[in-house]
């Protein structure tokens, strides 16, 4: 089998021709949801300078992981240098050319994986491992599940980290030859591959950190220990203990002694720890339904209606899912060495799902997922089917049409998914069409309407309807309020009040209509229930931003949240009341408290809570920072430099930020220096 023959590199240039005819009505397309907090909101991502300073300043920007992922976070304020400004298309252009590169590692690897096979002695002719790589690329580069890796700009950070494990698996895939071979150097290799690529990753996501579980999935499929010598086995034995074994002893050791780590979380979840883990094998066969038949109307970029598991047979489907991953686990280790296109498809797909469907108190469903494990399905299904093509003697210009065809219709999926991501209102349109009742298409559906300023009556609609379909988010209900509030203070023609109205009683089926008597009752009534989901359900994240965002509006002084004051504050004392909270959360709230009290002049209030959030977190530098300019405000300057001399004592923590503390300090000691007598 050659390098890289004429006729592969021409057909693998026309299939990222189509791929990228496939997205091209996307490309043009708006930053949409996360986008707008992830890039659009984060002045550090605003490039102006390549200096060190800024450069620093924009890969460490982003709060998200453990690592904070720097990589992706500096290629989008590299974009944005480059495009000067947030133009979507260089955004959406790059991530385009990361999966085509991807598409590149996906087939040089399935190219290897198909030699071994074929050195192993698996079935099918020899021209079957010169077809699979090319035809599996084909599939993995148009299949729609990969759509929001592409034009969902913020999961870059997804793609990004898929390259450089792809990479790195490339590498242990050559030295693990080279070490079969006897040449020197192949342990080497493999070293670099797995902990730099899996190194390099999780600094664009924390997903990475399964390479070495990839890795240990292609040798027990592509290699045989019987083909080294007693020394070489126990160097590959001791190579996965090291890259694999001891990181996950590590990993678990830390879990025992820190149980809050996975714990904590799912304080702020409306699911346990036992519930995710049981919906999780229900989500897995959601994600090979899609693989395999992937629908336009079951693809979405929201799923918060898939139900959960409460129990193994609530829903019934629950201990059905749990003995069917049973079963074909068992298979599949089982028949190994017959059937290891099968072990490397189940392996490949479960491991790439170790991290994000297990224990972390992560959201039930997302497409972006499957990004990488989706290689492992697309291999087993297109090896199995040209294998079932040519033991049925099925005529290789059928087979080629046939292939075709389905990469065709992939494609298609996808163009007709990139046109609805052409424009944001297109696009939520499509959403609420093919997925009613997921609740965040609603919620941003009136986003959008509110912020266009267009039907105040189709914006309520569908908060109604969010707050329906999510029973503990708030935001739905404080913009109910604001619209009823805002619709009273407002100068506009009142509307009679039908006959009968007031029958309909229930917050989300009471009408909007601009009288005060049915205003008023609005506004009552979504404040009932956001006090009762307040005290009953945990705080959010969603939560904590919503109130933040209204303390925002408040300090801008728009004239509905001035009136809302009161009712902000009630509502963040009734949160902070409740105990089911993490850590970083309950900071987070109680210094938007804290700038909510100061801006109604409760100064001791202001100055108790905000000390509170300090010291509820205080490694946190921003909530520190917010404290010292609380106190430069009031005038309590010994105190804000007293908090400036703990924060410098922590050199790792506030290295990026030297340059804001060394300004505060400065303001504070001239504030000092003016307040003492003959300074």
């Amino acid at each position: 089998m050659n390098a890289w023959p004429h006729r592969t590199a021409v057909l693998f240039l026309a299939i990222v021709l189509t791929t990228a005819l496939a997205y091209l009505p996307g490309l043009w397309g708006p930053f949409v949801f996360d986008d707008k907090p992830n890039l659009l909101s984060n002045p550090f991502i605003r490039l102006r300078a390549l200096d060190w300073s800024s450069l620093r300043d924009a890969a460490f920007s982003n709060q998200n992981g453990l690592f904070y992922r720097p990589v992706a976070s500096l290629s989008f304020a590299l974009n944005y240098y480059a495009a000067d400004g947030f133009a979507s298309l260089p955004f959406k252009l790059t991530n385009l050319i990361i999966h085509a590169l991807n598409g590149y590692f996906v087939f040089l690897l399935a190219r290897l994986i198909c030699a071994r096979l074929q050195k192993l002695g698996s079935e099918g002719n020899a021209h079957i491992p010169e077809i699979v790589p090319i035809v599996v690329t084909a599939f993995w580069l148009l299949h729609p599940l990969q759509l929001t890796s592409v034009l969902y700009v913020v999961q870059r950070m997804n793609s990004l980290s898929a390259f450089f494990t792809l990479a790195g698996l490339l590498l242990f895939m050559h030295g693990r030859q080279r070490v079969e071979r006897g040449v020197s150097g192949g342990l080497r290799l493999m070293l670099v591959g797995v902990i730099g690529g899996a190194g390099l990753g999780v600094l664009c996501k924390e997903n990475a950190a399964l390479l070495p579980v990839y890795a240990l999935v292609l040798e027990l499929t592509c290699f045989s220990p019987s083909n080294l010598d007693r020394t070489h086995r126990l160097r590959i034995r001791l190579f996965f203990v090291a890259v694999l074994g001891l990181p996950a002893l590590a990993a678990a050791a830390y879990t025992v002694i820190h149980p809050d780590f996975i714990l904590g979380p799912y304080r702020s979840r409306t699911f346990s720890l036992g519930e995710r883990l049981l919906t999780q094998p229900r989500v897995l066969f959601y994600y090979v339904g899609l693989a395999l038949f992937p629908s336009r109307h079951a693809l979405g970029l929201f799923h918060d209606d898939f139900v959960k598991s409460t129990g193994l047979f609530e829903p019934v489907t629950t201990v059905i899912a749990v003995a069917g991953w049973m079963l074909i686990v068992a298979l599949a280790i089982t028949f190994r060495r017959r059937a290891p296109v099968l072990f490397l498809g189940v392996g490949w797909f479960l491991g790439g799902h170790l991290m994000e469907s297990s224990v972390f108190a992560l959201e039930m469903v997302h497409e972006h997922r499957n990004y990488l494990p989706l290689f492992g399905i697309l291999f087993s299904a297109t090896y199995a089917l040209l294998c079932l093509f040519d033991r049925a003697d099925v005529d290789a210009r059928i087979s080629a049409v046939v292939v075709v065809l389905a990469a065709l219709t992939l494609g298609f999926v996808t163009n007709s998914r990139a046109y609805s991501w052409s424009s944001t209102g297109v696009l939520l349109e499509t959403l609420i069409k093919h997925r009613p009742e997921a609740a965040r298409t609603h919620g941003f559906y009136a986003e959008e309407i509110i912020n266009n300023k267009g039907d105040i009556h189709k914006a309520y609609y569908h908060l109604q309807q969010y707050s329906r379909l999510q029973p503990d988010a708030i935001v739905g209900l404080t913009e109910m309020v604001r619209i009823a509030k805002g619709m009273g203070i407002v100068d506009i023609p009142r509307e009679k009040l039908p006959a009968g109205v007031s029958e309909k009683s229930g917050v989300f089926e009471i009408p909007l209509v601009n009288h005060p008597e049915q205003l008023k009752k609005i506004a009552d009534m979504a404040n009932a229930e956001l006090e009762r989901r307040l005290k009953e359900y945990p705080v959010s994240g969603n939560t904590v931003k919503t109130l933040a965002d209204l303390q925002t509006c408040l300090y801008r002084g728009t004239q509905v949240c001035v009136t809302m004051a009161p009712d902000l504050i009630r509502w963040m004392e009734l949160a902070l009341e409740n105990p089911r909270f993490v850590p970083l959360f309950r900071a987070v709230l109680l210094m938007t408290t804290a700038k909510t009290y100061s801006w109604t002049g409760n100064v001791d209030k202001a100055v108790e809570y905000a000390e509170l959030s300090v010291e509820t977190l205080p490694r946190d530098v921003n909530l520190s920072l917010d404290l010292v300019k609380l106190h430069l405000a009031l005038g309590n300057f010994d105190r804000g430099l007293e908090i400036i001399e703990g924060m410098k004592r922590r050199e790792k923590l506030v290295k990026f930020r030297k340059d804001e503390i060394r300004k505060l300090e400065t303001r504070l000691n001239a504030g000092l220096s003016q307040a003492t007598p003959g300074g």
